[in-house]
């Protein structure tokens, strides 16, 4: 995906109660590199979001649900994320020009990554890599968690999972906080 002015969209999350996946992820761009757990392993996955201007993208989610965090809000801006089979592959990169003005519709605590959210995911057991360069990275992304980026780099005891975060401008976003406290304007990271 390259070259391209992604603006004024959005990821909508599914009616409370119902079960699924995509819950208000990615509301410029949604990538998903994985593999087909029943076609077997190792192969190769690769996916390029370059040089393009994503801003004003939203993620959706206005469920009232008790178990919230699990109906979160993620990428305003970018959803990355990877699961493969032993043996396989994936690199996702995310380089150059600007990702601004992304987030959540409303101040909720269920959201994460307002203008990137990256996640490398525990049920991938391969090589696994999510590439953040040289990006300009605000201003105004807000998120509850990662205004401007929230990486996860969760692992299977077999996998091999980076998030590597390179030569960005990250300026100017947004942890903001509803009951609780709001954690990281520019970055969020967790390792797991």
């Amino acid at each position: 995906i390259s070259d391209n002015a992604i603006t004024g969209n959005a990821a909508e999350a599914e009616p409370q109660g119902q079960v699924g996946e995509s819950l208000g992820h990615g509301g410029g761009v949604h990538i998903f590199a994985f593999e087909d757990f029943s076609q077997g392993c190792n192969s190769i996955v690769s996916a390029r979001v370059e040089d393009n201007v994503i801003t004003g993208n939203t993620s959706r989610n206005l469920n009232s649900s008790p178990q919230a965090v699990r109906y979160r809000a993620q990428g305003g801006g970018v959803w990355a994320s990877t699961a493969m089979e032993p043996g396989g592959t994936a690199l996702i990169r995310i380089m150059g020009k600007e990702i601004s003005g992304n987030g959540p519709t409303v101040d909720t605590p269920a959201s994460a990554g307002g203008g990137i959210f990256a996640t490398t995911r525990a049920d991938g057991f391969g090589v696994e890599t999510i590439l953040i360069e040289d990006n300009t990275i605000g201003p105004d992304n807000r998120s509850h968690e990662g205004g401007g980026i929230a990486a996860w780099a969760v692992s299977s005891p077999d996998g091999d999972h980076h998030i590597e975060i390179v030569k960005n401008e990250i300026k100017d976003n947004t942890g903001f906080s509803t009951s609780s406290v709001g954690a990281g304007r520019g970055a969020s990271l967790r390792v797991e």
